[in-house]
């Protein structure tokens, strides 16, 4: 079933519905804090569940994992995000649960995409956010900290796998800055192709 505003639970948590947060934490891992991401030999490696290992290209810079909890729509997430950057370009890895058990985190509504036999769900959007919007939100706030501006307009392209019982979920995100939001539009094959082409995914 199509959940409205699903995706505010998952990439950016900012950008529909509005969210409770636990205070900030960009101190990256600690070996008494849960992290469902790791970083080893240039591999972003999930570690909830559904778990994939992600090579890390060449002239992208790995940022410190965050782990937070966020309330949206009253489920409970938690939430796990790697961050690599270069240049004008962002790439993210969100590993996420529902930890109510609740089945929130289902995509089947979306368009499929396949990359290498495995199954993901995709979707697109241009978007230029505000300084208060940025400042309200968890993932935003770190990005922009870290040296991307979602100030300037940005083109997204998002790639979703989840578990089975729709409580686990990986989120792949292509973000790049673009001279203007109205000359994007049916540019998400070219963005994803290169999500593809940047990204060596390998299931565990």
């Amino acid at each position: 079933m199509f959940k409205k505003g699903i995706f505010a639970a998952i990439l950016f948590l900012t950008l529909q519905g509005c969210l409770s947060f636990e205070p900030e934490n960009t101190t990256g891992n600690r070996e008494q804090q849960k992290t469902y991401l790791k970083y080893l030999n240039r591999e972003v490696i999930s570690t909830h569940g559904l778990d994939i290992t992600l090579k890390i290209p060449e002239k992208f810079s790995p940022k410190p994992i965050i782990n937070y909890e966020a309330t949206f729509n009253a489920h409970p997430f938690y939430v796990s995000l790697a961050t690599l950057i270069s240049l004008d370009t962002l790439l993210t890895v969100h590993a996420e649960s529902v930890e109510d058990g609740s089945g929130y985190l289902n995509y089947s509504h979306l368009e499929r995409f396949d990359i290498d036999d495995m199954v993901f769900y995709r979707k697109d959007q241009c978007l230029k956010l505000d300084e208060k919007t940025i400042n309200a939100m968890q993932d935003l706030r770190y990005v922009a900290k870290i040296g991307f501006d979602f100030g300037s307009p940005t083109y997204l392209a998002q790639l979703f796998k989840h578990s089975d019982d729709a409580n686990k979920e990986i989120v792949l995100t292509l973000a790049k800055h673009v001279d203007d939001c109205s000359m994007i539009h049916g540019r998400f094959d070219e963005f994803t192709n290169e999500i593809n082409r940047l990204i060596e995914i390998n299931f565990r």
